[in-house]
């Protein structure tokens, strides 16, 4: 089981001994979806030495539709063949190097909101990665993203899931959360020993604390990189003043899977 963070109060109700440190040269990804917050642990991670950090370059993407033209080659549903994985090693091999030439860094960091077989896919060619998966509370998401959409959803990532929903985006904000965050949670129980589940409310209020005493100790890193670290990141936007009504069957999932990450219960009378 993954590494529940709770440095703000311990409610969490999935929590394990720390796992083993990750390796020093792997990959690693930051698993996460729109609206999480994720510039407050991109800043922790940029200032260390050993990391070339990007964001959304589409290598996880690309791996993803080679993997899956592989699997129509070799009439597979599921799983890649030794030759397919060492060839999509190689293909995102190459991408990556790409990246990393700019830079003095010798291990590559990418921050992905993509989608979940995308990173199982990542996961079986790279089994040397290090995935974060970041996590957020839904109330932050809805005030966040209706703060950056305030006059609907269109071209946003929450679009697709507006169609049944219409004319009630905080519903459709609400289903992106629970299918992001559901996926989220089965990688972290298929992949216990690669990943480290992360909270941006903790982030955001102790961001120091949280590198210096976990993220950096996890993927190896040398914590005296955060001597320069800058004044934390003033958070993206303010979490909603009120929960607003969803519908009572779309409650029951949100508080089940906020219960896992050990966030407040949707408000009764908001349903």
């Amino acid at each position: 089981m993954s590494l529940a963070l709770s440095l703000t109060g311990d409610r969490s109700t999935e929590k394990s001994a720390r796992p083993p440190a990750g390796t020093a040269t792997g990959p690693v990804v930051v698993l996460t979806y729109a609206h999480s917050g994720f510039p407050v642990l991109a800043d922790l991670l940029s200032v260390s030495r050993a990391l070339t950090c990007s964001t959304a370059e589409g290598v996880l993407t690309a791996c993803h539709a080679a993997a899956e033209t592989w699997r129509r080659i070799d009439d597979r549903q599921s799983g890649l063949s030794a030759l397919a994985a060492k060839s999509i090693r190689l293909m995102t091999g190459t991408m990556v190097a790409a990246v990393q030439a700019a830079s003095p860094g010798s291990r590559w960091c990418e921050t992905a909101a993509t989608v979940p077989m995308a990173a199982w896919d990542f996961a079986a060619v790279f089994p040397e990665a290090t995935f974060l998966t970041l996590h957020r509370d839904l109330r932050g998401v809805l005030g966040s993203a209706t703060t950056a959409w305030p006059w609907g959803l269109a071209n946003s990532p929450f679009w697709p899931f507006a169609a049944k929903h219409p004319g009630d985006s905080a519903a459709a904000i609400a289903a992106y959360w629970i299918v992001n965050t559901e996926a989220l949670l089965d990688f972290e129980h298929d992949h216990a020993n690669a990943c480290l589940r992360l909270r941006y409310e903790d982030i955001a209020a102790e961001p120091r604390r949280v590198a210096e005493t976990l993220v950096y100790p996890y993927l190896g890193l040398d914590p005296g990189d955060l001597r320069v670290l800058g004044p934390a990141r003033t958070p993206s936007a303010p979490e909603a003043a009120a929960a607003p009504a969803l519908p009572p069957g779309m409650v029951a999932r949100v508080n089940g899977l906020s219960r896992r990450l050990g966030y407040d219960p949707w408000p009764s009378d908001a349903s």
